[in-house]
C-alpha cells in the first residue's frame, strides 16, 4: 500500500441526508484534496438526495442496489478490489460484503461505528464475528459508542479508536442576525421517534400564546413521525409560525435560517448536526445523552437539557426569548469550541494513521 496516495472507497448503506453520510462526503472530499483516490460506494438508490453532492466533490459514486443478488455480488468484487482501504460506515454493510471479503482475501476493512446501537441480538454477534477476520481496525464516534460495542464485543486483539467527527469551517459573513421580536427554533434531523422532535413541540406549547406568538419553529427532516408532528402543530400551537422544510441538503439553506438549534433526541453518538450548526455560529440546546455533553458545554456554548423534559426545554426557550444577547454571545463559543477542537483535517489525519497502520 502506497504511503502518499491511497484508493479508498467509503461504503454507505444510503446516500439519504443523514449526519453520518454527510461527514462521509466531506471526509471523502478532504482525502480527495490530499491526492488520494476516493469513492463511495452505496446500496441505496442512485437518486438518492446526496448522490450528486458527492459527484460534486469529485468522488465517483457506485450504487448496487440489490448487493444480495449474483449479479451484485460479482459487481462488489470486481469494485472493492480496485482498493487499498474499504472503510465501512454501516453494520448493515457487513452482511452482504462477507463473501466477496473472502474471495479478496487481504485484511483491508476500517469498520466506523457512528451510533451507540448495541447490535447484540444473536443474529447481529455473528455477523459480527463473521466479518471480524476482515477488519484491520475499528473506530468509533463517541466514547459511549466504544464502551457499548466492547462490553458487547470483548475484541481485545483488535486495534480500537475513538475518532472524533469534524466538519467544515463556515465564513463568519454568512450568518444571519437574531431578530430582536422573534426567535427562530431549529431543527435538523430524520423525523423520527429516536430523534423525538415532539418534544420540542410539546415545550413551545407550554409557553404562553403571547410567547408563542414570536416563535418560529423551522424543522428540517422527513420520516415516519412526520405525520404526527403535523397533527400536534395543528392542535397545539400557532400553525402559521412552523415551517416543515422536508429533506434539504444544502447546508446554507438550512443553519442561517434559525437563531439556535434544539436536539430532543434519546441518544446520540458524536452528532454532526450539532457541530455543523455549532461552525455556523449556532448554539445548542441538546438532551444529554451520549456524546452531546462533549460538543455542547452547558452555560458556556449552549445548554443541556433532560432527555423528554418538556418543563425544563421550556424554560430555557423562554429564558433566551428573554436574553437574546447570550444566544449571540453562545454562538461565537460555539464556533471557537469547534474550530478548535473538531475540525475536519483533524479527523482525516486520523483515519490515515489508520490506514496506513
Amino acid at each position: 500500500m502506497s504511503k502518499n496516495k491511497l484508493k479508498v472507497i467509503h461504503v454507505v448503506s444510503s446516500l439519504n441526508v443523514g449526519g453520518a453520510e454527510r461527514f462521509v462526503i466531506d471526509l471523502g472530499g478532504k482525502q480527495l484534496s490530499r491526492g488520494n483516490i476516493v469513492s463511495i460506494l452505496s446500496f441505496g438508490s442512485h437518486r438518492d438526495t446526496l448522490v450528486n453532492v458527492a459527484k460534486s466533490k469529485g468522488m465517483q459514486v457506485h450504487t448496487i442496489e440489490s448487493v444480495a443478488s449474483i449479479l451484485g455480488q460479482f459487481n462488489l468484487l470486481r469494485l472493492l478490489l480496485k482498493y487499498d482501504i474499504i472503510h465501512i460506515h454501516t453494520a448493515y454493510a457487513l452482511k452482504p460484503m462477507s463473501i466477496v471479503m473472502k474471495l479478496i482475501g487481504r485484511k483491508q476493512c476500517v469498520y466506523t461505528r457512528h451510533g451507540a446501537a448495541e447490535n447484540n441480538t444473536s443474529e447481529w454477534k455473528a455477523i459480527h464475528c463473521k466479518f471480524k477476520r476482515h477488519l484491520k481496525a475499528m473506530s468509533f464516534v463517541s466514547q459511549e459508542a466504544f464502551d457499548i460495542f466492547r462490553q458487547n464485543y470483548p475484541w481485545h486483539d483488535m486495534p480500537m479508536s475513538v475518532v472524533d467527527n469534524g466538519v467544515l469551517l463556515r465564513d463568519r459573513s454568512i450568518y444571519s442576525k437574531v431578530e430582536e421580536n422573534m426567535l427562530n427554533i431549529g431543527s435538523v434531523g430524520r423525523l423520527v421517534p429516536l430523534k423525538h422532535q415532539i418534544s420540542l413541540l410539546k415545550a413551545v406549547s407550554l409557553l404562553p400564546q403571547t410567547l408563542q406568538a414570536s416563535i418560529k419553529l423551522h424543522i428540517f427532516g422527513d420520516g415516519e413521525c412526520e405525520s404526527e408532528l403535523h397533527l400536534f402543530s395543528k392542535n397545539n400551537l400557532i400553525s402559521e409560525n412552523i415551517n416543515f422544510y422536508g429533506m434539504v441538503s444544502e447546508r446554507d439553506k438550512i443553519y442561517p435560517v434559525f437563531d439556535f438549534l434544539v436536539v430532543t433526541s434519546e441518544t446520540e453518538g458524536l452528532s454532526l448536526v450539532i457541530m455543523e450548526s455549532m461552525a455556523y455560529s449556532k448554539p445548542v440546546i441538546a438532551t444529554d445523552v451520549g456524546g452531546n455533553s462533549k460538543l455542547v458545554i452547558d452555560n458556556v456554548n449552549g445548554w443541556l437539557v433532560n432527555y423528554d423534559d418538556h418543563h425544563q426545554l421550556a424554560e430555557r426557550i423562554k429564558e433566551l426569548f428573554n436574553d437574546h444577547n447570550k444566544i449571540k454571545l453562545f454562538g461565537s463559543s460555539a464556533l471557537d469550541y469547534i474550530s478548535e477542537n473538531f475540525s475536519l483535517d483533524s479527523a482525516a489525519d486520523k483515519y490515515n494513521e489508520i490506514y496506513q497502520e
